[in-house]
């Protein structure tokens, strides 16, 4: 084929700037399917072959310039091989219709699988959903290892028509495609070291591969588990009413009075572990009914307010959390400065799963109290305990958040523990402070022992946590203390163990860890507090049986 490098050259250069231009926008297309649709795509990269590529692919493959099917190409990359399978579904079903949109025509021409395991089931449904669209579909064995799927797409844009390819495939293959590419594609004559390493390569690559697949699964499940176990968890806590709704409300005669009276007993007797249908019902009747008595005020905005909050509770109560949800959306649009609806915005958010909304939530609350400080300081002390749980959920990096929130608690404590007869919220507190404080310590420990920080004091931050101990140590005593409560405790001697060698502490950490069987667990997220409480558990008892030399239970023998 008499095509000479210059000729090249040229039409590569002048088709460029409408390649690139179609590049952007298929790259503009891929990440709103990321950003607003959840489609797992980690990154695209887009590029123009270089025209000296093009120039030995004519050479090599006797090709016409217009036959070269990958001239453009975009690289969809995900972190996960399960990821290929729905990037690729919505691939399939969406890309010509949001093509559309960007005045671009998209037909798919052929498809091909590089080196996937054709007996697994992943493959099975790949070569199903590829040979159901009735395109060319082609299965490659290459001995380097290459692992992928490419699509062929025909684009019209701009008058012009050619081709474009997209390559997809996981984190771990791209890194691997880039160092063979630059080790060992179309070198010539690669040494043969080289084509044997980059092939040996490609196996321990997929060893990692499927190691980092095992552990999502693993992350998957456990996932799982914790909104499997947040199903049906209701509001933490109730929250009083500012005095404008109830003076409005409940002045109107005896009557209403008396039925909001039973109404509010049954909500003030609340609890979140022992809610059933028949208290949903019998509670639904009575705001039913004192609906039907204020139906002439209902133009007041705070009897609506009061009552569409009611509302929004009740659903809460029985797990429809995008129903109370869109409810407390509602209300937030008229009650903008009612900081009770944005926390419960919170609460229902952190129960699904989104803790940075459940925290933009709560930094509404907090801004609002800032603004309009008010008296309510049950509702308050609730609020900053919650929000030191929320910023401990988001990981170590915010461990000085929660201990900043659970301080303020504290100073909000002393404004209500008049109230606090049964000594409820004190004992949640102490317990809160003490673990918080203790993550702190923990965290600092492990930074040092990774060379993240060079300069902390131990002594000081054990100190500190040894200052919030006191208090749970007097609670020890109480016959009335839950499972949570006596983990921080186990967990608070245990590492006095580890500092001192102290065996007296490692005893005392057994005791709490064999006391805790029988007692409630009180957390708000159970499943996420017993996974925590049973490795404190596994690990103190370890320990215990190897320093105090508790016997292990004797092997059965097998018959």
């Amino acid at each position: 084929m008499d095509i000479r490098y210059e000729d090249v050259k040229s039409l590569v250069e002048k088709k460029k700037k409408d390649y690139k231009e179609v590049i952007l926008q298929l790259e503009d297309i891929f990440m709103s399917w990321r950003d607003d649709y959840g489609v797992p795509i980690y990154l695209t990269i887009g590029r123009v072959k270089k025209f000296d590529s093009v120039y030995l692919k004519i050479k090599r493959d006797v090709v016409p310039l217009d036959e070269i099917k990958d001239l453009v190409g975009i690289r969809l990359i995900c972190l996960f091989e399960k990821d290929i399978l729905d990037i690729h579904k919505y691939f399939l079903e969406n890309i010509r219709c949001d093509a559309s949109e960007k005045k671009m025509q998209l037909s798919f021409y052929s498809f091909k699988i590089f080196n996937w395991d054709k007996d697994s089931e992943d493959y099975l449904k790949l070569e199903g959903d590829l040979k159901d669209t009735g395109y060319r579909f082609e299965y490659k064995k290459k001995r380097t290892g290459y692992k992928s799927i490419h699509y062929i797409v025909q684009v019209v844009y701009s008058g012009d028509t050619f081709f474009i390819e997209v390559q997809l495939r996981t984190h771990v293959q791209d890194v691997w495609g880039e160092l063979e590419h630059a080790l060992a594609y179309k070198k010539g004559k690669v040494h043969p070291f080289v084509k044997k390493s980059v092939y040996l390569l490609s196996k321990d690559l997929q060893n990692i591969e499927e190691l980092y697949s095992h552990l999502r699964t693993v992350s998957d499940k456990e996932i799982s588990g914790e909104i499997y176990s947040n199903h049906k968890i209701g509001p933490r806590y109730i929250l009083t009413y500012e005095k404008e709704p109830i003076t409005k409300l409940f002045l109107q005669g005896d009557h209403i009075k008396k039925i909001y009276d039973e109404y509010w007993s049954e909500v003030l007797n609340y609890d979140a572990n022992n809610i059933d249908d028949e208290w949903i019902d019998g509670q639904s009747k009575r705001l039913n009914e004192l609906e039907i008595l204020m139906k002439s005020h209902m133009a007041d905005s705070w009897v609506q307010y009061w009552f569409d909050m009611e509302r929004a509770f009740l659903l809460f109560c029985q797990a429809k959390y995008e129903e109370a949800r869109k409810k407390y959306i509602d209300i937030s649009k008229t009650k903008k400065d009612r900081y009770c609806v944005f926390f419960r915005l919170g609460e229902l958010s952190t129960l699904t799963g989104d803790t940075v909304r459940a925290l933009g939530y709560f930094d509404e609350v907090e801004l609002l109290l800032k603004k309009n400080p008010q008296k309510d300081y049950l509702n308050q002390f609730r609020i900053k305990n919650r929000l030191a749980l929320v910023y401990w959920t988001l990981g170590d990096e915010y461990i000085e958040n929660s201990i900043r929130a659970i301080d303020d608690a504290q100073i909000l404590y002393d404004k209500i523990k008049q109230k606090d007869d049964k000594k409820v919220h004190y004992k949640r507190l102490c317990n809160n402070v003490c673990w918080y404080y203790l993550e702190r310590y923990l965290i600092a420990k492990e930074e040092k022992k990774y060379g993240e920080v060079k300069c902390i004091n131990e002594d000081e931050l054990f100190s500190e946590v040894a200052k919030r101990y006191e208090n749970i140590e007097c609670l020890l005593e109480d016959t009335d203390v839950s499972r949570n409560l006596l983990d921080t405790a186990a967990w608070y001697n245990y590492q006095h163990y580890l500092r001192t060698k102290c065996n007296d502490s490692l005893e005392k950490a057994k005791d709490l860890c064999l006391n805790m069987r029988s007692r409630q667990n009180v957390a708000t997220y159970s499943f996420k507090s017993r996974d925590i409480q049973n490795e404190h558990f596994q690990e103190i008892m370890t320990v215990s049986r190897e320093v105090l030399g508790d016997p292990l239970p004797k092997r059965r023998a097998r018959t």
